[in-house]
């Protein structure tokens, strides 16, 4: 869960990417923050006014509707956009499916055995980031300097 009050940019995006890549965690789904009416948080978010998407169909954990105390919608969105790229790339895809692949389900069951392995599914994040990024969403910018602050980040963090 992204976009939470507590959360400051880019720490809370370089936290979750160094724990998640330290456990080795294979199947990962991310999600946006997302204040519902009547529960506390939500009717909070809403009380102090940050939520700036009333668009029901919006409110799919995939893209931010209000903003966290400790950033702007623009840097928790391109923040959830870099840490998507983190782990769905080609190189990851194939190293998880190849985790995941069972021999036995794959000769008894070839379609489940491809659907157990998260192959379509990282398959499927992966084009949609493509897709992001050619219809403009994903800024290009925004990611490249991500992506030095994360090594950064990284060398400070094996420092200490």
């Amino acid at each position: 869960m992204l976009g939470l009050d507590h959360h400051r940019y880019p720490e809370a995006f370089f936290q979750t990417a160094s724990i998640l890549k330290e456990t080795g965690a294979s199947n990962i789904f991310f999600q946006v923050a997302t204040p519902y009416l009547g529960t506390p948080w939500g009717n909070l978010v809403y009380r102090e006014g940050r939520v700036f998407e009333t668009e029901t169909t919006h409110f799919n954990h995939n893209q931010p509707v209000a903003s966290p105390k400790q950033m702007t919608k623009e840097q928790l969105q391109q923040g959830v956009y870099w840490i998507i790229r983190q782990f769905n790339n080609p190189e990851k895809i194939a190293k998880t499916a190849r985790a995941n692949l069972n021999p036995l389900v794959m000769s008894q069951n070839p379609a489940l055995g491809v659907f157990l392995s998260s192959l379509l599914w990282g398959v499927e994040r992966y084009l949609s980031i493509l897709e992001l990024s050619a219809r403009g969403y994903i800024n290009k910018k925004i990611q490249q300097e991500l992506d030095a602050r994360f090594k950064d980040w990284q060398k400070r963090k094996s420092l200490t």
